[in-house]
Formats: structure tokens, C-alpha cells, sequence
């Protein structure tokens, strides 16, 4: 659901990230219509790109801003707010490191008025910015923490765990009363203490993500998908990761992996089956 208004009349947001803007060719935006009581309509559609007044940074080559998208009330202020992905943002010179784009909700609709900007190099946030790790490729929304702010898990699926090449790693920035902060922000991959299994060479981990409260305790948790997980000689079998929610955020105690060798599920694994790729 995604009511940036909040008149009750849910919107939806559209990324293009193939659109050209000048000479930035695929540097992406983002279509946003408005809900009514006929549905869906043109009347005061908006169009949001990095060269909008007032949004931060500017439309480059395949930045593919709009290649993910993901709403949530961030500062729980009644109007929901627009993550955007830009996984093939350059920072600084740092090419395809990613970043993702927030923009606030209010009275008219979204606005670039208090917008902010987040990337692996972002003042507070854990990790560092390196080439072709796309942070901002997936996005999900949920409230890990039962705090009546909603968070952000933000996918970097070609992030390097030590000498593991596009190992990746999930990003989780926390709601609060004035949006997303980098205060107690998490960065979860296969090598973090007490999680399962171990950060391998183009496992993906973060190529996709979704929230649901699988437990029904209260806290979000988040599914990561691992679609190019080894499962022994199985190449590219593909798993999915589960992390629960806590007062505390995300937590790697009682976090699970499911693949189709687990114990009860149908099928068995294969190579090339990417088990992960998608998740709802």
C-alpha cells in the first residue's frame, strides 16, 4: 500500500529505470499516479528523476534510479515515503557502487523537500562503497523492531565478504522521527557471526528481499534471497535466508536457510535452480 497523501486513496509509484534524461542515457525515474475514486489517474501524476529541484544528486549514465522501489511510513508522520534504488549510482569515483533515494510523502503527494540520499559511503553507515556491488538493487520495508518507525533493508548483491566476489550483503537503516538514520545500522551477510552457512563467491545474498512476520510476534522479519547458493556439489542451487525481528532489530539467533534439500520441502536441488530468485 503506498498513500503518499494520505487522502485514503492508495498510489502507485512506477520506476522506469531505462529512461534517458539529455545525454544520461538509462538513468531512470520514477512515475507516480495518484488514487481516486475511479481509481488510478493522471490528475497531479508526478515525475521524479535526479534532476528534479531539489533531489539529491543527478541523473548520470545507468544510474537506473527507480530499479527498485519500496514504501513505508519512515518517520510515522501518517504519509508514506518512497525508497528508491539506484544500483548503478557511481559514487565519487566509484563506479556502480549504488545508492537509493528517499522521498518524503506529505499533503500534495511526495516531495523533495527533506529528501535524503544513503550509500555504503554515507556518514555512520557499515561498509564501504566498491565497484559494482549495486547497493539499492532490492528493497524491502518493515518494522523490525516494533517501534512504529519502519526500516529499510536495502540489498547490495555484489558486495565482497574478504576475497568471496560478489558474496553480498543486506543494509538495514532504522525509522525515527525525522526518517531513516544511520544510528544502529545493521549490515548482515553469511559470514556475520551465528548466521548460517558462509559468504561464497557470486552467492548474490540480497538479490532480492521481502518482510512478513513469520513468527506473528509482533517484529518484522526479513527474507533475503541466496539465489546463487552452493548447496555441496550443487551449483547455483539457490537458497533463502530468514532473519527475525527483536527489540533489538534484526537478530541472527534462530535465523534459518531453506533450500529444496531441506528436510520436508518437495523437490530436491539441482544446479542452476537460483531457489532465492524471487520472494513475496
Amino acid at each position: 500500500m503506498s498513500d503518499f497523501d494520505n487522502d485514503g486513496f492508495d498510489d502507485l509509484a512506477i520506476g522506469v529505470p531505462g529512461e534517458d534524461f539529455g545525454t544520461a542515457a538509462n538513468a531512470g525515474t520514477v512515475n507516480v499516479l495518484r488514487g481516486s475514486t475511479t481509481g488510478l489517474t493522471a490528475a497531479g501524476d508526478q515525475s521524479w528523476n535526479q534532476d528534479v529541484a531539489g533531489v539529491a544528486s543527478a541523473a548520470e549514465n545507468d544510474d537506473a534510479f527507480g530499479d527498485a522501489l519500496a514504501v513505508g511510513d519512515f518517520d510515522n508522520d501518517g504519509f508514506d515515503d518512497l525508497a528508491i534504488g539506484a544500483p548503478g549510482e557511481g559514487v565519487a569515483t566509484i563506479e556502480d557502487a549504488g545508492a537509493v533515494n528517499v522521498l518524503r510523502g506529505s499533503a500534495n503527494g511526495l516531495t523533495a523537500t527533506g529528501n535524503q540520499t544513503w550509500y555504503q559511503d554515507s556518514a555512520g553507515i557499515a561498509g564501504s562503497g566498491e565497484e559494482r556491488d549495486g547497493f539499492g538493487n532490492a528493497l524491502a520495508v518493515g518494522d523490525f523492531n516494533n517501534d512504529g518507525f519502519d526500516d529499510l533493508a536495502i540489498g547490495v548483491r555484489g558486495e565482497d565478504i574478504g576475497a568471496s566476489a560478489n558474496a553480498g550483503a543486506v543494509s538495514v537503516l532504522f525509522g525515527s522521527a525525522s526518517g531513516l538514520t544511520a544510528s544502529g545500522n545493521e549490515l548482515w551477510h553469511q559470514d556475520v557471526a551465528g548466521v548460517e552457512s558462509a559468504a561464497e563467491t557470486d552467492d548474490i545474498f540480497g538479490d532480492v528481499l521481502t518482510t512478513g512476520d513469520f513468527n506473528d510476534d509482533g517484529f518484522d522479519d526479513l527474507a533475503v534471497g541466496v539465489s546463487g547458493e552452493d548447496l555441496g556439489a550443487v551449483v547455483n542451487g539457490g537458497a533463502s535466508q530468514i532473519f527475525l525481528g527483536s527489540a533489538n532489530g534484526l537478530t541472527a539467533a534462530g535465523d534459518q536457510i531453506w533450500h529444496q534439500d531441506s528436510s520436508g520441502i518437495l523437490d530436491v536441488a539441482e544446479a542452476g535452480d537460483l531457489f532465492g530468485g524471487w520472494l513475496i
